[in-house]
């Protein structure tokens, strides 16, 4: 969950080829367990970098 702006189109191109389906990558982005991550961040950070992924996730479907 590094949030940069390339990894942000490399999902959008492996999406647009249908390598992956992002309604899983939804699914996958809200299963992980902040708690776990290992990571300099502040959990609220991490928590912030999560729902805005998942919510981006979810705009790819429409």
């Amino acid at each position: 969950m590094a949030h940069r702006e390339k990894d942000f189109e490399f999902v959008r191109a492996l999406v647009d080829a249908r390598l992956i389906d992002p309604v899983v990558l939804q699914q996958r982005l809200a299963s992980i367990d902040l708690a776990l991550v290992q990571s300099d961040q502040d959990i609220d950070v991490l928590d912030y970098r999560q729902r805005n992924a998942i919510a981006w996730a979810a705009a790819l479907t429409s």
